[in-house]
């Protein structure tokens, strides 16, 4: 039976009388703050944060390009183009991105924020700051990075919380959201093969210091493969399991009202 679920679109509806009856369609409720008008405003913002904390952090075209490298600039655009669509989707009456589409991108950005603020953040707050960055406060952080590593992750997860339907997440996904991060394993590896030496920052040979073949060896990155995996792929287990049993109940109790 085909997935409705896996196409890049939602159904909408099903006709009982066509040939396609047997098809359930999961999309029967409403989201649990369905305000069209807080909705645009509120996905707006995200890309408004998410794009002003990358360019902030790149000084020029070319060092935005090196820093393409970085899983956090990837997974803020990732997040960047599914929260556009979802956002012309909403002003055109239309469907939007499907509920595995949305649940990757909002899961990719979680990783960044988690990896950042749990592995990363402590290493670079030791780092001397340029003159001149803006410090956030309260958070501590430079603006830049705060952006991208704390506030667009979490105002991507409340979005996904409060502005999507429920329910709709099915118990494979969370294995299937993995094909990105280890594509982009094997991007970074491929690419430490190919370019031998930095390339425009004296430390982009490899992007993190948990892929660092040179000091780690492919010993360590195959068992950081390991634990990372399936740290990524509980972060997506948390995602279906709040979903299907917690928040489908007021997505549906939200269609009935």
């Amino acid at each position: 039976m085909p997935d409705p679920t896996s196409s890049a679109f939602d159904h909408t509806s099903v006709a009982p009388s066509t040939s396609v009856s047997t098809q359930i369609n999961e999309d029967t409720g409403r989201a649990i703050v369905s305000n069209r008008l807080l909705v645009v405003v509120w996905r707006i913002l995200i890309i408004v944060a998410s794009l002003t904390g990358i360019i902030m952090g790149s000084k020029s075209i070319s060092d935005f390009v090196a820093k393409l490298l970085y899983f956090t600039i990837q997974s803020n655009l990732i997040l960047i183009l599914c929260i556009g669509y979802a956002v012309w989707a909403t002003l055109r009456n239309v469907a939007g991105p499907s509920p595995f589409l949305k649940g990757a991108a909002t899961v990719y950005i979680s990783i960044t924020g988690l990896v950042y603020n749990l592995i990363l953040a402590k290493a670079l707050a030791a780092s001397p700051l340029p003159v001149g960055t803006i410090i956030v406060p309260f958070i501590g952080g430079t603006l830049s990075n705060d952006l991208v590593h704390i506030i667009a992750p979490l105002m991507a997860v409340i979005d996904w919380l409060l502005f999507d339907v429920h329910g709709r997440l099915r118990w494979q996904y969370p294995l299937r959201w993995l094909v990105y991060p280890l594509a982009y394993l094997a991007f970074v590896l491929i690419r430490g093969l190919i370019v031998h030496g930095p390339f425009v920052y004296p430390n982009l040979h490899y992007p993190y210091p948990f892929l660092n073949v040179d000091k780690i060896g492919y010993s360590g990155i195959a068992l950081n493969t390991l634990i990372y995996g399936i740290a990524f792929w509980l972060i997506g287990l948390v995602f279906v399991v709040v979903d299907r049993p917690v928040l489908a109940h007021f997505s549906h109790k939200a269609n009935k009202e």
